[in-house]
């Protein structure tokens, strides 16, 4: 087990493993800024069927722990990312297989404050493998 972790961050470190998912959302107006997603598998052994670890980053700011699953309410090849920040924030990043994207950021300042929400429409790279992985 050991072997097996340490041959797997090798080949992640030496750029020889699974390309990250990687999703832009440009902004639907002049002034806001476009929303870069990368997300990366974080095997784990913890790990159960239909329920996939990963590490969400936004913008290259935040880092956060993740799952990704198949969405299985639609006739479609599509899977769904979400990840959660003190618990606060909701980041939810779906995508097909066709590389379309939507992502989803909930919010609140604090408990007195209505939630506060960000949709975007976008695209994503190297979605096939991971699509492949999820949705199986």
């Amino acid at each position: 087990m050991l072997l097996a972790f340490v041959l797997t961050t090798l080949l992640e470190t030496l750029g020889f493993g699974p390309q990250p998912l990687v999703c832009r959302f440009p902004p639907p107006q002049i002034g806001h800024e476009t929303i870069k997603v990368v997300t990366v598998e974080r095997p784990s052994l913890k790990d159960i069927p239909g329920l996939f670890r990963v590490e969400m980053e936004v913008n290259d700011k935040i880092t956060l722990p993740g799952a990704a699953q198949p969405i299985t309410t639609t006739s479609l090849r599509d899977a769904m990312v979400r990840a959660v920040q003190n618990n606060a924030t909701f980041y939810t990043l779906g995508f097909d297989e066709t590389g379309a994207a939507a992502l989803n950021i909930l919010w609140a300042e604090d408990a007195s404050q209505p939630t506060r929400e960000i949709s975007r429409i976008g695209r994503c790279r190297n979605y096939a493998r991971h699509l492949d992985r999820w949705v199986s």
